[in-house]
Order: structure tokens, then C-alpha cells, then sequence
């Protein structure tokens, strides 16, 4: 069987060298050149992309089987402003366990060096200092897995391995919680966290005393009691009755958390994940694609399916599942369920009549599904690249890549991730105003009488804000879980 390598290295060029200030993040500033007897991976990324997120256990599975032999290098180059803040990389390192160096590729010069053109890319380097391979997408592992191994086999002979690689693993974590991502509130005041950071749901009481935890911490999947389930970077929870429903994203599942039997299984999806946009079938047998949040309608669970850029639906009386609004298709495009195009959907929320309102946070937009006329139709947002920070008027208004949205007597309220805000949507004024600014990467929200609930994910904590802007001041912000509020 021919050697892989020995065909790639006739077309091989010379890897461009770094810039000389770019900015390498929890180790020393290297280069190219001076990582030689290795094989080098690049991997461009950038951290608000689902498809970058999918990869990063390939990643880690390249890592650990090459070892020494293989330095992988993120190349952090952004699409947001926001991402361009090399600490908002390191919390991103930090947040999905990233222990390879990173770059900040603020301006995309080595993208534009490397002719790079979509996320994720990868980029493998020989031992000499060629680039000799590219490819992108998600579905690469084993192809890289084969090329890598022919490569090493090249080489084995010829060169001197490096004893060690560069690691890097800068523990950041701050706050009460780590990484809480979504909330969700019962009508007693019960409080559930997805504390996304230790893969498990954290469960307060009306006085804001912890209650319980549900998850044992561990990344992995298991159903079982309380203590022993495992769940991989939790998204979105909601109560119903007597359970807790949870998006468990990194495992593509729904799951139910009975709070009687103190018991965690699973209702949807196999654990695998898959790019399937045309589905309908018995929902244990159905691979999901990244589920972000969930809202209950009477017995249906409508899912935000982030990988799929879709919403799917679960019957809660039959367990059939099906891809129920949106093509498939990353953009934004208004009409018919069948035609509109989604992008990237994080967060839901119903208003009690007719309308199922909707983050896509690839498209920095706020939108509603009209449940009667089973259409869908945009308030904010333009374009995978139409992004900002506008308030007034709500047709010209902006955001950047916001990840929740709550809704109570006709107002919005949206947690503006890359914007650090949480803002008021005035649906019959049609006004947007700001209700709390410098936070950082606020990603969920909720509302329980007079006060919005928000996750404040990057600063480890969940934010008390009155509703009503007057009484801010008189009546006292905290911290949810660590101050009595």
C-alpha cells in the first residue's frame, strides 16, 4: 500500500512563518520554524462556531494518540468583533478544556497567508516545515488520523522526535458557578443551572439556597441517580412538574431529571451525532446534532438544534421526534417552515398565544416562529456578517451573537452575549433599550415576578435585575446562590 505522505509531499510548500507580534496565549510566543521534528496541526477556529466546537474531541483524540509527535496550534481567527479580545479566547480555552497553544489571529493575516476560507480548517506541517495538507469541515478525524500516521511512518527513521509538546492549561474559573450557560425558573421559584463548566444541572430553592445537583461532574454520559448521571457541557434546562429537561449538547441528547426518584435518563437521541436536516422518527432512535435549549408547549418539546441550524420538535405523549422549522441551510431567510433558513439556534422562548420567539446567534438575530400560520419571521438581523450594537428603534437595531431570550407581557429580553448586555425589547413601542451593560458573555436569562435572572457566564455567576430600570439602585443586585437576594 502506498504511503499517503509520499504523495501529499509532491505538491508540499513551505509553511509562511507566524507574524512576529502575533499574540500566542498561555505559553511562549513561538514560530513555524522552530517547531521542526514534529508534525504540526493548524486548526482554525473561531469560539461562537458550532461546527469548531463539534471538532475539538477530534482534536483531543489526535493529541493523545501521537503525543510528542504531533504539536497541535490553534489559530484563533475571528468573525466577531468580540473575538478578537484575546481574554475572551483564554475563557473559551478554558470553558472547552483546550490544552494545546493558541494564537490570536485578531486580523486574519495567517488565514489570509494559509488561504484559508471557512471553520474549521486544518493544516497539517511535516517535520521539515511543509505544509502539505487541507482540509475543512467537520467528519475529518480519521482522515487526518491516516495521514498523520503515514507521515510518522516516513519519518520514524529519519529524524529525532522532540521529548515533549507544548501544553498549556490556564485554569480561570472565577465566581460561584463555572460557566453557567442557561436558567430556567418554576412557577415555587426553583431555580435550575446548567453549570456547563462542571457538566451538571445545579438546582436552588425559592430562597436561593443550593437544593440539590444533578450530575456527578465527570464529561461522559450516564443515566442513573443524581450523583452518578454524567452529562458533557449542559445547555439548556426546563421544568415541567416534577422534572427537569436538559439539552445535553455535547452528547446530542434530551434528558429527564425526575426529581422524585432523584433519577437522570435518556428520551432523545442515540449519542451519536449527525448532520440529518429531513428526520422523523421514534426519538431514542434519531442522532441529534448539538440541542441548545428547549421550551415545553403543552406536550410538545420544541428543541433548538444548533448543529442543524433548525428547530425540531419532540411529542412528549408519543416520543416521535422530527426537524420541524428551517432547511438545514446556515443563513437567514424568512417564510414557510420548509423554507426559511436558520443559523445556529441557542436559545427559545413562547409567549403563551402564538408565537415561539428564537435566538440565531450566527446571524446576530431575534425571530419568531407564528405557530398558527407555521411561518417564520425576523425583528432583528440581517446576515451571517451583519453585527453591532444598536439600541432604539427596533428595525435598526443590532446585535452581536446573543444566545438568549425570555419573554414576559409582551416585552423581550435578550442576554447580548458579544455585546456583554442584556437588553429590553419593547414589542409594541417597537423600542430596544440596554437594562444592564458590562457583563461578560451573559449567555441565559429568566424571569420570576418583578426580576431577570441572568447568567453572567464568563464572570461565574447568576445576576439579580429588576425588571423595572427605576428600581435599580433602591433595590440591590447580587449574586444569585452566594448572597441572599
Amino acid at each position: 500500500m502506498i504511503n499517503s505522505y509520499e504523495k501529499y509531499k509532491k505538491v508540499r510548500v513551505h509553511a509562511p512563518r507566524f507574524p512576529q507580534n502575533l499574540e500566542w496565549l498561555g505559553t511562549e510566543k513561538n514560530n513555524i520554524d522552530n517547531l521542526k521534528n514534529r508534525i504540526i496541526l493548524l486548526d482554525f477556529w473561531t469560539f461562537c462556531c458550532i461546527n469548531c466546537i463539534h471538532v475539538m474531541n477530534d482534536l483531543k483524540y489526535l493529541e493523545n494518540k501521537y503525543k510528542n509527535k504531533l504539536q497541535v496550534i490553534g489559530v484563533h481567527s475571528p468573525k466577531f468583533d468580540h473575538e478578537k479580545n484575546s481574554k475572551a479566547i483564554v475563557e473559551a480555552m478554558n470553558r472547552y478544556n483546550i490544552t494545546h497553544p493558541v494564537v490570536n489571529d485578531k486580523n486574519r493575516k495567517v488565514w489570509d497567508s494559509y488561504t484559508v476560507s471557512a471553520w474549521p480548517t486544518f493544516i497539517l506541517i511535516d517535520p521539515e516545515g511543509y505544509a502539505f495538507t487541507m482540509v475543512s469541515g467537520e467528519g475529518n478525524r480519521d482522515i487526518l488520523d491516516k495521514i498523520i500516521g503515514d507521515t510518522i511512518e516516513y519519518y520514524d527513521e529519519k529524524i529525532n522526535w522532540p521529548d515533549g509538546y507544548i501544553k498549556v492549561g490556564e485554569d480561570i474559573s472565577k465566581g460561584e458557578y463555572s460557566y453557567p450557560s442557561k436558567i430556567d425558573i418554576n412557577e415555587d421559584g426553583n431555580i435550575a443551572i446548567a453549570e456547563t463548566g462542571k457538566n451538571r444541572i445545579v438546582v436552588l430553592d425559592e430562597n436561593f439556597n443550593k437544593s440539590f445537583v444533578i450530575g456527578s461532574g465527570n464529561y461522559g454520559f450516564k443515566d442513573g441517580k443524581f450523583e452518578k448521571a454524567e452529562f458533557k457541557s449542559p445547555q439548556g434546562v426546563k421544568f415541567l412538574k416534577n422534572e427537569i429537561y436538559v439539552a445535553d449538547t455535547e452528547n446530542h441528547l434530551i434528558r429527564k431529571c425526575n426529581i422524585k426518584d432523584r433519577n437522570v435518563t435518556t428520551i432523545a437521541g442515540n449519542g451519536e451525532k449527525e448532520y440529518n436536516p429531513i428526520t422523523k422518527g421514534k426519538a431514542l432512535d434519531v442522532s441529534l446534532n448539538s440541542p441548545w435549549d428547549i421550551e415545553i408547549i403543552k406536550d410538545k418539546m420544541y428543541i433548538a438544534m444548533a448543529g442543524n441550524h433548525q428547530i425540531w420538535r419532540l411529542d412528549l405523549s408519543s416520543f416521535v421526534i422530527e426537524s420541524y422549522i428551517g432547511t438545514g441551510e446556515e443563513n437567514i431567510r424568512d417564510g414557510g417552515y420548509d423554507k426559511c433558513l436558520l443559523a445556529q439556534t441557542s436559545s427559545l422562548c413562547y409567549d403563551g398565544e402564538n408565537r415561539l420567539y428564537f435566538i440565531d446567534s450566527e446571524t446576530s438575530s431575534l425571530r419568531y416562529a407564528d405557530l398558527k400560520e407555521n411561518t417564520v419571521r425576523t425583528l432583528i438581523g440581517k446576515g451571517l456578517f451583519y453585527f453591532g450594537n444598536k439600541t432604539g428603534n427596533l428595525y435598526n437595531s443590532t446585535f452581536q451573537h446573543p444566545l438568549g431570550v425570555s419573554y414576559k407581557d409582551k416585552i423581550l429580553y435578550v442576554a447580548d452575549t458579544y455585546n456583554n448586555r442584556v437588553v429590553k425589547i419593547d414589542l409594541d413601542k417597537k423600542k430596544v433599550s440596554n437594562i444592564q451593560k458590562n457583563l461578560n458573555e451573559p449567555s441565559g436569562l429568566d424571569i420570576y415576578n418583578d426580576t431577570i435572572y441572568v447568567c453572567d457566564t464568563n464572570n461565574g455567576r447568576i445576576l439579580n435585575i429588576p425588571i423595572d430600570k427605576k428600581l435599580i439602585g433602591k433595590k440591590k443586585l447580587c449574586t444569585v446562590g452566594s448572597d441572599k437576594c
